[in-house]
C-alpha cells in the first residue's frame, strides 16, 4: 500500500523484489500514488478508502508506506490487527512518527528503516516498541542507483536541453510548506552572484498544489524574478535524469538530497532557522536538530542567505567537500529492496 511519492518510490522496488521470490502480493494505490503509478506500467488496484480493502480477503500481510496523514495503509492498522501482521516501510528518517503514526493504535507490527539512526529514532518516538521488530536494510528507493552511469544519463539529458559542457545546472527540489520563499532566496542569491554559465531547474513537489495551495504565487513570482543565468524547465524529464545532469542541487530537507548525495553531487540543505528548518523539526517531533544528510557530512546547510550565497558561490566554481562522507554513507550495492523483502517473506 503506498499514497506519497517518496513512499511509492520505496513501496514499488520491494514488491517488484516479493514477486521475484514467486510469492502473490497485490499493490494497492490511494492518493497521488495512484497518479504516478498510472504513468509507469507497473500493475496496481486503486483502493482510495478502507471499505474497498475490508471488502477484499484479509491479507496475511500487510506492507505499508508511512505516507503524510496516513492514508489507507494506514488506517487499515485499526482493522487488520487481529488477523494481519503489519510491516511500514520508512522513506526518511523519522518521517511521521511523530504525527500521523503516533497513536498506539497505529502502529505497526514491524518498520523498516534506512539505518541505525532510523532504528534509533524509531524507539525515541515509540518507547516500548520492540527493537527486534525494527529491520535496518537501506532505503529501497536508492537501488535504482547501484550501477547507475551517472556521466551518461547527464550527457544526454544535457544534449536534449542544449546545455553546454560547460554550463552550470542548479536543481532545486521544491517540497510543500515554504518551497516557494526558499525558491526566492535561491534566486535572490543567483541573482546576486551573476554567473551567466548557470542554468536553473526548478523542480515543484508533485503534491504541493494541493497540500499548499497559498505557496504556488510565490513560487511563480521567484521564477518571474529570476535573471541570474538561464531559466529551464526540466518537466519533460525524471528527477533522477535531472539530478545526474545536475552539478548543484538545492531543497530544504527533501528526499532528493538523500539521492543527490547519493551520485555524489555538490548537495545543499536550505533551512532557515524560521522557515525549513523549524518545518523539520516540527515534522519529526523535535528528534533532530538537523536532518541526517547533514549531520553525517552528505550536504552542508545554509541557515541564512549569506550562508545560502557562499555556499552556492563555492559549489558552482569549487568543491564543498561532501564526497567522502557521502560514499562512506550510502554505499550502494542494490539490495536494500532485496533484504526488505526477504525479511517480510520470513514472516509468512
Amino acid at each position: 500500500m503506498c499514497k506519497d511519492t517518496g513512499g511509492t518510490a520505496g513501496i514499488v522496488p520491494v514488491v517488484k523484489a516479493i514477486r521475484s521470490h514467486g510469492a502473490q502480493v497485490e499493490l494497492f494505490a490511494n492518493g497521488k500514488a495512484v497518479e504516478i503509478l498510472a504513468g509507469s506500467g507497473e500493475v496496481f488496484v486503486q483502493a482510495q478508502s478502507v471499505e474497498t480493502l475490508l471488502a477484499m480477503d484479509y491479507p496475511k500481510t500487510l506492507v505499508t508506506s508511512m505516507c503524510s496523514q496516513g492514508g489507507v495503509g494506514r488506517d487499515l492498522i485499526l482493522y487488520l490487527r487481529k488477523s494481519t501482521q503489519v510491516v511500514a516501510l520508512q522513506d526518511y528518517w523519522a518521517g511521521y512518527l511523530y504525527d500521523a503514526w503516533r497513536a498506539p493504535d497505529y502502529r505497526p507490527d514491524y518498520i523498516i528503516v534506512n539505518d541505525g539512526i532510523g532504528a534509533r529514532l524509531v524507539e525515541e518516538a515509540w518507547p516500548g516498541f520492540p527493537s527486534e521488530n525494527i529491520r535496518a536494510t537501506g532505503f529501497p528507493a536508492l537501488d535504482k542507483y547501484a550501477g547507475y552511469d551517472v556521466a551518461a544519463e547527464a550527457s544526454k539529458v544535457r544534449l536534449q536541453l542544449g546545455i553546454p559542457p560547460q554550463g552550470r545546472i542548479v536543481l532545486y527540489g521544491g517540497q510543500w510548506q515554504g518551497s516557494g520563499s526558499v525558491l526566492a532566496e535561491i534566486v535572490r542569491a543567483l541573482n546576486e552572484l551573476g554567473d551567466n554559465s548557470v542554468y536553473l531547474i526548478p523542480r515543484a513537489h508533485p503534491a504541493m498544489g494541493n497540500n499548499a495551495p497559498d505557496e504556488l504565487p510565490i513560487w511563480q513570482e521567484a521564477i518571474k524574478c529570476f535573471s541570474g543565468g538561464i531559466l529551464v524547465d526540466g518537466s519533460g524529464f525524471s528527477t533522477q535524469q535531472l539530478l545526474a545532469a545536475s552539478d548543484v542541487i538545492l531543497s530544504m530537507y527533501s528526499t532528493i538530497l538523500v539521492e543527490s548525495a547519493t551520485i555524489r553531487k555538490q548537495t545543499i540543505s536550505v533551512l532557515y532557522p524560521d522557515a525549513g528548518l523549524s518545518l523539520f523539526r516540527a515534522s519529526t517531533g523535535n528528534s533532530m536538530d538537523v536532518p541526517p544528510v547533514v549531520s553525517l557530512g552528505c550536504s552542508t546547510m545554509a541557515a541564512g542567505y549569506e550562508e545560502l550565497c557562499s555556499q552556492l558561490k563555492l559549489a558552482l566554481k569549487g568543491d564543498l567537500g561532501l564526497t567522502a562522507a557521502q560514499v562512506a554513507n550510502f554505499r550502494l550495492d542494490g539490495q536494500n529492496a532485496e533484504r526488505s523483502a526477504r525479511f517480510i517473506l520470513s514472516l509468512l
